[in-house]
C-alpha cells in the first residue's frame, strides 16, 4: 500500500515520516551541540555534515509536502473532537513549514557570512546573496527561534500522538508498518 487510505497512511508516507523525524531530531541535537564544542576541526566536519544534511532534509520536506498534496490526509478518528481535529491539522501544517524554513534560513545564514555549504563535500551550493552580516545574523535568529518552535510541535505532536494513539484503533497505529496479523 504505497499511498494513504482512508483511515491509514501509506508506505511512502510513513518511511517520509521517520526518516524526517529522525533526521529532525538528530539536527536538533547537533545544532544545540555546537554552543558547547571548542573550536576544532571536528567542530568544523559537524557544521559542514549539518549543512548537507540540513539541505538534504528541505528535499525530503518539499518531496513531503508534494506527496502531501497529491495523497490527502486520512480522516481523524470520529472520537477526537472538532478542536483537537483542528490543532492536529495545524500542528501539521506548522511541522511541515519549520521543516522547510529553517534549512532555508540555515542555508542563507551560511551564504551570507561567506560558508557556503558543500553538500556532502561534492559540490558548493550558494545563493545570489552577497555576503552580509546583518542578514547572516538575522537568518541565525529565525534559524535558532524557529528550531525551538520546532522542538516545542515535536512535543506537542508526539503527546498527542501518545493520548489519542496508545488504544488498539488510535492514531498512533496508522503511521506504523502493518503487522502481518493485521492484514
Amino acid at each position: 500500500m504505497m499511498r494513504d487510505q482512508r483511515t491509514t497512511y501509506g508506505i511512502v508516507t510513513q518511511v517520509l515520516h521517520w526518516l524526517i523525524a529522525f533526521i529532525i531530531i538528530l539536527m536538533l541535537i547537533s545544532g544545540y551541540a555546537f554552543d558547547f564544542l571548542p573550536k576544532s576541526a571536528f567542530k568544523t566536519s559537524l557544521k559542514d555534515l549539518h549543512k548537507s544534511v540540513g539541505l538534504s532534509l528541505l528535499c525530503l520536506m518539499l518531496i513531503r509536502v508534494g506527496w502531501r498534496v497529491w495523497n490527502p490526509w486520512p480522516a481523524l478518528p470520529e472520537q477526537i473532537v472538532a478542536w483537537q481535529r483542528q490543532a492536529a491539522r495545524g500542528v501539521h501544517l506548522l511541522l511541515y513549514l519549520f521543516g522547510i524554513i529553517i534549512p532555508i534560513s540555515g542555508w542563507v545564514m551560511s551564504v551570507a557570512a561567506q560558508h557556503p555549504p558543500m553538500w556532502f563535500g561534492l559540490f558548493e551550493l550558494s545563493l545570489p546573496i552577497a555576503p552580509s552580516k546583518f542578514v547572516a545574523s538575522n537568518a541565525h535568529t529565525v534559524h535558532l527561534w524557529v528550531a525551538w518552535l520546532l522542538l516545542g510541535l515535536i512535543v506537542l505532536h508526539t503527546s498527542a500522538a501518545f493520548l489519542h494513539g496508545l488504544g488498539e484503533n488510535g492514531v498512533i497505529w496508522r503511521m506504523l508498518p502493518k503487522r502481518k496479523s493485521d492484514r
